[in-house]
């Protein structure tokens, strides 16, 4: 089993009908740049396997980042842990507000050409601050 794929107008949709946006993205990542809608939970991937049964089984968990990788992980995860309704916004954020969907932005906090999904540094990112090690969180 693997999770739905929802496109941003999609999920925007879902979450209109009380499904749940869970933001897996850091914490400086989401002060630079956040998904805006009520239906969120923010657990970020750091967080993930100590916080994701915080998350109710009986809504649509809709699970999101920056462009669709590290929510992927979290939502095989959760299916891996006895979820069953569980989808992931394809693209993340980008595809979310390139959809023109509601998101609120810090400039001062975005880190330019840093290369690193997860907000860092490029030698943040080549030192593993991303989970997998792989020299790009994507």
């Amino acid at each position: 089993m693997q999770p739905r794929r929802l496109t941003p107008n999609e999920a925007y949709n879902a979450l209109e009908k009380d499904a749940i946006l869970v933001d897996v993205r850091s914490y400086n990542e989401i002060e630079a740049s956040a998904f805006l809608t009520d239906n969120i939970q923010i657990i970020p991937i750091t967080e993930f396997a100590e916080r994701y049964e915080e998350l109710p089984k009986n809504k649509l968990l809709i699970m999101a980042c920056n462009v669709g990788m590290n929510s992927l992980k979290t939502g095989y995860y959760l299916l891996n842990m006895g979820y069953e309704n569980v989808a992931n916004l394809e693209g993340g954020i980008e595809t979310w507000e390139q959809a023109g969907l509601p998101v609120f932005k810090d400039p001062s906090k975005i880190k330019e050409n840093s290369g690193c999904c997860c907000g860092g540094t490029v030698e943040e990112e080549q030192t593993g601050c991303c989970p997998d090690d792989s020299g790009s969180c994507c």
